[in-house]
């Protein structure tokens, strides 16, 4: 048994003392044993906070790899950039898990006898108050509110203990095996706050319940049992993210260019012009849906894309503007007709760009049909109908 343990067990045996001597001081005299539950409480809420401070040392970014021992203090200075022998060893902390475990059932007990006082002070209460002794009759109703105020502080740190883990159970269940879980993961699937989980996670960590060198990631917003695995992780995620962006831009860019010449076609009431533009609009959705499925020939419409659309949409805002004018002057008029005749131009030039979409298929298609014709006629297959015997032979 290592020095810890014995600590451990040390302070769990001086823990139980504590209780009873608790118990005993409440049912000889109620004012001591208020005071020890009084102190008892403050040293188990003192001990959360320093738990706590412990734990947020677990919950940060991680730059470089953890190379100190493997011990509470060693890791955390490790993690702070801090030589390790600076950091003096902190005490040994009570066994949480086993405080965690006993310390409800004993809660609970003491509530019960503290209410159970309480109660039966109440009766000598109501009795001293027909008995006329108003005195006496104060004394019992102080001493019963003590003893169920004792009661009810005693069931309600229960209450919280208990809460904890219980939450910690649904942790454990939703985190599993995983390396690296999100925060906001575990957040949605239990509706308890992030810095609530966080900072029950940071208990965890500094219990051991993930691995010797378990943190939380602050840039990653997640738990991770390693280094390596939170490296590894933020890896994933670039390049995840680089994916979407580099998948999404051109398609986003794309339908902003289909749905500005619909918007445009919209509002141009001109029959013969609106029909050029579903030409266009139709040609180019057929370009992009080319580019979409087969993104290397991306190059092969960088002109298409930086000018001759560009300047397509500005004539086409332009018409739309003078055609807002509402009056047939010879300028007005003039400019449409150039952009009407010029949508023609732009039509046929749309096409050919889809045309030249399928050359390298098309020249792969010939090359293919010439390899076949050659083996046919090597193989004396290349006469009318060659497979005429085969087939007339079933």
């Amino acid at each position: 048994m290592n020095n810890n343990d014995q600590n451990n067990k040390k302070n769990s045996s001086n823990d139980a003392v504590e209780w009873v001597l608790i118990i005993i001081a409440f049912a000889v005299f109620w004012p001591v044993g208020l005071a020890l539950l009084i102190r008892k409480l403050k040293d188990y809420y003192n001990e959360y906070q320093s738990g706590k401070k412990n734990s947020a040392s677990f919950v940060r970014s991680i730059n470089r790899p953890d190379t100190a021992p493997r011990t509470t203090s060693s890791r955390i200075a490790a993690r702070e950039g801090v030589p390790v022998e600076q950091i003096k060893p902190t005490p040994a902390k009570k066994d949480r898990k086993s405080m965690e475990s006993v310390l409800p059932t004993v809660l609970l007990i003491l509530g019960a006898i503290l209410f159970f006082i309480g109660a039966a002070n109440l009766t000598d209460f109501f009795s001293a108050l027909s008995g006329g002794t108003v005195r006496s009759a104060i004394v019992e109703l102080v001493q019963s509110l003590f003893y169920l105020a004792g009661g009810g502080v005693s069931l309600f740190f229960r209450g919280k203990i208990t809460r904890k883990r219980r939450r910690k159970k649904q942790y454990l269940s939703i985190i599993g095996e995983r390396s690296v879980v999100r925060i906001s993961e575990i957040a949605e699937q239990t509706g308890y706050t992030e810095r609530m989980i966080k900072d029950d996670l940071g208990e965890m960590i500094e219990d051991g319940a993930f691995g010797e060198n378990a943190f939380i990631d602050i840039g990653l917003d997640s738990l991770v049992r390693s280094y390596d695995d939170a490296e590894n992780e933020r890896q994933r995620r670039y390049a995840a993210d680089k994916a979407a962006e580099t998948a999404n831009a051109p398609k986003s860019r794309y339908n902003s260019i289909l749905d500005e010449l619909q918007n445009l076609n919209d509002s141009i009431e001109d029959v013969p012009i609106s029909e050029k533009i579903d030409r266009i609009q139709t040609v180019t959705a057929k370009i992009f849906n080319v580019v979409e499925e087969k993104p290397e020939k991306v190059s092969e419409i960088r002109k298409f894309m930086d000018y001759y659309l560009p300047t397509t949409l500005k004539l086409l805002r332009s018409y739309a503007t003078l055609e807002s004018q509402g009056i047939e002057g010879d300028n007005i008029n003039s400019a449409k007709g150039d952009i009407g005749r010029i949508l023609d131009t732009l039509s046929h030039g749309f096409e050919q760009q889809l045309d030249q979409l399928f050359k390298a298929d098309a020249l792969d298609i010939s090359s293919d049909i010439d390899v076949l014709e050659s083996m046919m006629e090597q193989d004396g297959l290349a006469g009318e109908n060659p497979f005429g015997q085969q087939m007339g032979g079933h």
